[in-house]
C-alpha cells in the first residue's frame, strides 16, 4: 500500500472563530426560538478550535506551557502539558517535544495541580 505523508497545515483561525461568534450571537439574540443544536454545535467548534495546538509564528515551534507534575517523588516539579515530559526547572523549552513554553522560569507556587482529564461516554 502507498502511504501518504500527513500534510501539516499551519493555519490562522481567528477569522473563523470571528465569524463562529457572530453566527452565535446572531442566533442567541433570537431568544426563544433560537435553534439550541446550532447555538450547541457552534459552541462546540469554538472549544475544538482553541483546543488546536498553537505554534511561535516567530520560531514555527510548537507552544505549550509547563503544569505542576502530579505525580512528584523526585525533583522533576514540572510536567509539560503537551507531551508530559519531566523537568526539574521551568525551561524556556521542553526537552521532550521542544515546544516554546509560554511560562518559562515559572516556580511551583505560580503552578496549580493540573485537572485530571474526564472523558464524556454519554
Amino acid at each position: 500500500m502507498d502511504e501518504k505523508e500527513k500534510t501539516v497545515r499551519l493555519a490562522d483561525v481567528g477569522e473563523l472563530e470571528s465569524s463562529l461568534k457572530k453566527d452565535l450571537a446572531e442566533e442567541e439574540a433570537k431568544g426563544k426560538s433560537a435553534d439550541i443544536l446550532f447555538c450547541e454545535s457552534i459552541e462546540d467548534e469554538l472549544s475544538d478550535l482553541e483546543n488546536l495546538p498553537t505554534i511561535d509564528p516567530e520560531s514555527l515551534r510548537p507552544v505549550s506551557e509547563w503544569e505542576l507534575n502530579p505525580d512528584r517523588w523526585t525533583c522533576e516539579w514540572f510536567r509539560c502539558k503537551t507531551c508530559h515530559h519531566l523537568s526539574c526547572c521551568a525551561d524556556p523549552f521542553c526537552g521532550g517535544c521542544g515546544a516554546k513554553m509560554k511560562n518559562a522560569g515559572a516556580s511551583t507556587d505560580d503552578l496549580n495541580e493540573p485537572q485530571e482529564e474526564t472523558f464524556d461516554m454519554g
